[in-house]
């Protein structure tokens, strides 16, 4: 039975590409055993929760959406668990995933046996957006205490930890350095551009023509900055446009978590240099003590 096991909860599968990335640069390998071979109750688990997935009352693009990892990563005596578990509107999918979880740890006392020298951690990575800090980490608190009601305790800064019934929660909220907003690909395209300049300014020049061209003139809107934030009335996310037209170079016809995951753009170079890709690693670390 691994040492620990950690569960981390992400709101897309790009954050997960990019994890895998920062990880992988930290001696982490893919986990790669059928899930029958899995340490109990982890197999049990899983299978469960595959059990109770109804197809034939799913969606074909919901099926992926369930809750199962999408990724697994193990170092040593430690497994990871990644689970792509939407933003602010799948709250009832995370909290079903917490329950689910709790009742493996029940408490201190009565856990199982095969667990009492094991580690369960969780792990939220959430953006923090225009919302703030603050903000997530009052969402994140709000979610705990709904799972663990007589809880009077939270968790008050980012990349910190609380433990609550024997599991240990963290949350990552990805910001920019000098303020308190901002998203994963404020992580992801400074790496990416850096040393490849040229590239990134012309894929700028190119995915600013909205409104120098026939097929979109007139139809951006903008916010008070003058960012473009709508295209035909569909959100529109310059810095995501960005990742997937310098990724089209390499990955071609991938998607940008495709690119994120494998391109060439990140290497272990960029990473082990990267002062926010040493922080990320160390709160993996500290979430294992």
């Amino acid at each position: 039975m691994p040492k620990n096991i950690v569960i981390i909860l992400c709101e897309g599968h790009h954050d997960i590409a990019f994890l895998y990335r920062v990880l992988k640069s930290d001696g982490y390998a893919s986990y790669t055993s059928k899930i029958k071979d899995f340490p109990t109750p982890l197999n049990k688990f899983l299978l469960s929760e595959i059990a109770a997935i109804n197809i034939e009352e799913l969606k074909i693009e919901e099926i992926r959406n369930r809750l199962i990892p999408s990724e697994l990563l193990t170092k040593g005596d430690n497994l990871l668990l990644f689970y792509s578990v939407g933003g602010d509107s799948k709250i009832a999918l995370r909290q079903t995933l917490l329950k689910t979880i709790k009742a493996i740890v029940p408490s201190e006392h009565d856990a199982l046996e095969v667990l009492k020298d094991t580690t369960i951690s969780v792990l939220y990575f959430l953006d923090a957006d225009t919302k703030g800090i603050a903000k997530r980490l009052r969402e994140v608190n709000e979610e705990l205490n709904q799972i663990h009601q007589n809880n009077q305790d939270s968790i008050e800064e980012n990349r910190s930890f609380l433990t609550l019934d024997n599991i240990k929660y963290g949350a990552f909220i990805f910001s920019l350095p000098e303020t308190d907003m901002g998203n994963l690909e404020d992580y992801v395209v400074p790496l990416m551009r850096s040393g490849n300049e040229d590239i990134f300014e012309i894929a700028e020049s190119f995915i600013s023509m909205h409104d120098s061209t026939k097929l979109f003139a007139g139809k951006t809107t903008k916010n008070a900055s003058g960012s473009t934030v709508k295209v035909g009335g569909v959100k529109y996310d310059s810095k995501k446009s960005l990742i997937g037209v310098v990724g089209q170079l390499q990955k071609s016809g991938k998607s940008n978590v495709v690119c994120i995951r494998e391109s060439d753009y990140l290497d272990i170079e960029k990473i082990t240099e990267s002062e926010q890709c040493k922080i990320i690693i160390e709160f993996f670390n500290q979430a294992m003590i």
